[in-house]
């Protein structure tokens, strides 16, 4: 085993050579499937053998955002990972921080990030003009160039499957055990995107007591047989350790919304509505009945687009053009995903 400051070394060298591919088009994540009937510990060998050095460097990196008061804190979490956090993500992430040789405490910080730094985000679910769903969104993460490209190229597609069969697929990265997106075949489609309400110390305070971080609720509820308006509930209803967006899509007429969500419940729900003529719904960072800052407006120029693309004939090539339009597309996003509950081929995740 390298010394850590020889992988550490290594781990750069590859930042640097894929930064001179990556930072001039965006390509397909790599695509991985995830045993669910394997031990908790092990469904994460393949993907953790392939990222090691990248997954050991993004943990030490993440870590630094942690303030030094609050490291107790997270060492507490790490020694009762299995228990403060639901089954099986607990057991999954000691299981990946074995294998990766990382110290449990980091995995933890890089499995809680979205409780302690800001994601910009852009999320849409549309109904096209044949009534089909489509649910697209970009992941940014603003706190630096070199932060934004370790998560680039730790950008995965995974299949959740039990006896051979997908059950759900998301977007996620290596060493991360939630999910930012995701879909339940022939069911749903779900995004989160970050919504500014409160603090560290208060999302550290729900999480030990008993509140859920927003990646592994989206897992939670994609890995349970529901449809498109059991799954609504769920997410709108449950305790979460942070407030944010919860953007989902399903596969009948008119099934799209954004939930608003602070940690205890929803405070609105806002739905596509074709009597309004509002066939898709488009959240970034702000509450949808406020207007967002001029400083970072990408809902006027993502609804100018999306109206622009029209419902007739509206795809997942459209999707992908709206979000790819600046500001939408932005030095920040780290990927792209698009999805269509109702055909699971749709689903692609392009690194940006």
């Amino acid at each position: 085993m390298a010394a850590p400051w020889m992988r550490t070394l290594l781990a750069i060298s590859l930042f640097v050579n894929i930064f001179s591919i990556t930072s001039c088009f965006q390509r397909t994540s790599k695509h991985y499937t995830v045993d669910l009937d394997a031990p908790a510990s092990e469904r994460w060998n393949r993907v953790v053998d392939d990222f090691r050095d990248e997954v050991y460097l993004a943990a030490k990196v993440l870590k630094d955002h942690v303030p030094g008061k609050l490291l107790p804190i997270f060492e507490k979490v790490a020694a009762s990972v299995e228990h403060i956090l639901p089954s099986p993500f607990g057991e999954e992430i000691k299981g990946i921080a074995a294998r990766a040789n990382i110290p449990i405490g980091e995995l933890v910080i890089l499995n809680l990030v979205y409780s302690l730094t800001a994601f910009g985000c852009t999320s849409i679910v549309a109904q096209s003009g044949s009534g089909q769903i489509w649910h697209g969104r970009n992941l940014d993460y603003g706190s630096n160039p070199m932060e934004r490209q370790i998560l680039s190229n730790i950008t995965i597609q995974v299949d959740f499957q039990r006896n051979g069969t997908t059950l759900y697929s998301g977007s996620s990265y290596a060493g991360y055990v939630g999910l930012p997106n995701g879909q339940r075949h022939k069911a749903f489609t779900v995004s989160m995107d970050e919504r500014d309400d409160g603090n560290i110390i208060e999302n550290l305070y729900m999480l030990l007591d008993g509140a859920i971080p927003i990646p592994m609720l989206i897992r939670q509820v994609l890995g349970r047989p529901l449809n498109y308006r059991q799954a609504l509930k769920n997410l709108a209803n449950t305790r979460v350790s942070a407030a944010a967006y919860l953007i989902v899509g399903g596969i009948q007429t008119e099934e799209g919304a954004v939930i608003t969500r602070d940690r205890k419940n929803a405070v609105d729900i806002w739905e596509i509505d074709l009597k309004s003529n509002r066939w898709f719904v488009l959240e970034t960072n702000y509450d949808h009945w406020k207007p967002p800052p001029a400083s970072d407006d990408r809902r006027t120029p993502g609804n100018k687009a999306m109206n622009a693309a029209g419902a007739k004939g509206f795809d997942g090539s459209s999707m992908f053009k709206v979000l790819s339009t600046p500001p939408v597309l932005n030095n920040e996003t780290t990927f792209t995903a698009i999805m269509s509950a109702v055909d699971p081929n749709a689903f692609h995740t392009y690194v940006r």
